[in-house]
């Protein structure tokens, strides 16, 4: 189970008042630890993670709630942010280690805190990351797996093969949230150029590197034949190599062991399956996701353009002035207008001028 003993509150912290504070603490702890900035050769102490949490402290908003979380007032973002350390150690997110040559104390993520920080510290990253390419490992990994028999390759096309589902999940998931957000500015009337600008932020910087790649040289219709052509090849192996790989495969691996079969041809099955469910359902899913994004994106972006260039319509201030006066001088008003137009005449169009342009 995972929420015991000491993960049986693990994510309490999380639910205060001070939760966003409390994210950028482990968000900056992490970077610290396991980021270029990092310097691996030395173990934080209790002073250097207080000084941490100070900047962390300084950088996030304290969010307004009733309802949760710890009322104290802190008289200094020292002491909030050694409260911070204790309460992350209380629920598991960090533990202490002690020395027993110097008697100094450490503290560091433990194994799951530093599993839970990452992915929180990853969603706010803007750095490069190769997604797209675990069609390509895959294969890749596949193919040294049949030259060189090292069990350590299948494996890691066996991971590979799983991150390809989740990749598109998250990029459909990634589209959705995009066009809500869109559609989220236009009801809170935000300015027609900060709308436009992130959109096409998006479609510079996410969409056409990572999504277009997907579509192209990362295609899983591309690949899939070569991958089921390498599962065959490694399929009509000799009984010796896939006997020597499946007992590599057993040591390697004992979760995957089952009764009566066997894991080499489970692992290449599972490879399969994926690669069917990739091309067959995620593929599709993911073009239809972006072809709803893009046909929102344009008739959000067709009304933004619209009321921008109605902005200086007279019609719309005459309209409001109108709106503005009572019934009486509203009436004295249209009816002087109506006077003026009365000159104008509407007359039929002779059909011998028309001309068709374009033929249907």
């Amino acid at each position: 189970m995972f929420f015991s003993e000491e993960r049986n509150q693990f994510f309490r912290p999380l639910t205060s008042k001070y939760r966003e504070q409390i994210l950028e603490c482990l968000r900056l702890l992490y970077e610290r630890l396991y980021s270029a900035r990092a310097d691996y050769g030395e173990s934080l102490q209790r002073d250097q993670i207080i000084e941490i949490f100070e900047e962390a402290l300084a950088r996030a908003p304290q969010l307004d709630s009733g309802d949760y979380g710890n009322e104290t007032r802190f008289k200094s973002e020292r002491e909030q942010a050694s409260w911070i350390l204790n309460q992350l150690l209380e629920y598991g997110w960090i533990e202490k280690q002690v020395d027993q040559a110097t008697l100094q104390s450490t503290f560091p993520f433990t194994r799951i805190g530093r599993m839970f920080t990452q992915s929180l510290a990853e969603m706010g990253t803007a750095s490069v990351r190769t997604r797209h390419r675990n069609t390509r490992n895959t294969l890749n990994a596949l193919e040294a797996f049949l030259s060189r028999g090292e069990v350590h390759d299948l494996m890691d096309a066996y991971e590979y093969s799983e991150r390809i589902i989740s990749d598109f999940s998250d990029v459909i998931a990634e589209l959705e949230e995009r066009k809500r957000e869109l559609v989220r500015q236009v009801e809170t009337q935000l300015l027609v150029q900060q709308a436009t600008e992130h959109f096409f932020d998006f479609m510079e910087k996410r969409f056409q590197p990572d999504v277009s790649i997907r579509l192209s040289a990362d295609s899983v219709e591309k690949h899939r034949d070569a991958i089921q052509t390498v599962i065959d090849k490694i399929r009509r192996k000799r009984k010796e190599f896939k006997r020597e790989a499946e007992l590599k495969l057993r040591e390697l691996a004992p979760e995957l062991v089952h009764p009566n079969q066997s894991v080499l041809y489970f692992v290449l099955d599972a490879i399969e399956i994926r690669m069917r469910n990739a091309a067959d359902l995620m593929l599709p899913a993911l073009r239809r996701a972006l072809q709803s994004f893009t046909k929102r994106a344009d008739i959000i972006i067709r009304q933004l353009s619209y009321l921008t260039s109605q902005r200086d319509n007279s019609v719309v201030d005459v309209c409001r002035e109108l709106a503005q006066l009572d019934s009486d001088r509203q009436n004295q008003v249209l009816e002087r207008a109506g006077t003026q137009l009365a000159g104008l005449h509407f007359r039929w169009l002779d059909p011998d001028q028309l001309r068709l342009q374009m033929k249907r």
